[in-house]
């Protein structure tokens, strides 16, 4: 593929994973990512032919850079677990996980792709290791999973309606804070 087709690529993962983030589901729309990619929908569709491809390309776009947060984070844990810990859980929500349940957990098991398997399934191993050495120091009970944390952090980061958001544009970060403050204290 030529360089300026990958970049191309790239920005409209970029637009779609932006636009899972932030965007209700029922209002999201291949026209829209089209547009916040700055590409017509015939490039679009002839990068990802359904709402599904895009769907698998983000996710897989999301669990890459999980996996080199994770990695690193490891490397900075032994020096301030509790500021380690908390990057790394600020850094699933703005990243976007409540866009990977379309992924991870849809509706039907059946449509994950091989390759998302073998990659969720490598990355929630590391996590889990890394939950391993947070109960060791407080952080988190000892019997939270990779698993757990993850659907925990899906259900209060999936986009608001419009109208919540209004009424309370905050509250997604609240209740993160509240995820990390119950963590710390449940034994």
């Amino acid at each position: 593929m030529r360089a300026d087709a990958v970049q191309r690529r790239q920005a409209i993962i970029d637009a779609a994973c932006e636009v899972f983030r932030t965007v209700p589901s029922k209002d999201i729309t291949l026209t829209l990512i089209a547009k916040r990619a700055g590409v017509g929908i015939a490039t679009l569709y002839r990068n990802f032919p359904t709402r599904t491809h895009i769907n698998i390309a983000c996710g897989l776009d999301l669990l890459s850079q999980l996996d080199h947060a994770i990695d690193r984070l490891n490397t900075q844990f032994a020096t301030d677990p509790e500021t380690t810990f908390d990057h790394f859980v600020w850094a699933l929500v703005h990243n976007g996980i409540g866009t990977l349940v379309a992924v991870l957990v849809p509706e039907d098991p059946e449509a994950v792709p091989d390759e998302v398997i073998q990659r969720r399934a490598e990355l929630l191993t590391k996590v889990d290791a890394f939950l391993t050495r947070a109960a060791r120091v407080g952080l988190v009970p000892p019997h939270l999973t990779a698993d757990q944390l993850a659907a925990e952090l899906f259900v209060v980061t999936r986009p608001q309606n419009p109208t919540l958001f209004l009424m309370d544009p905050d509250v997604r970060d609240r209740l993160v804070g509240r995820l990390l403050f119950c963590w710390r204290n449940q034994r």
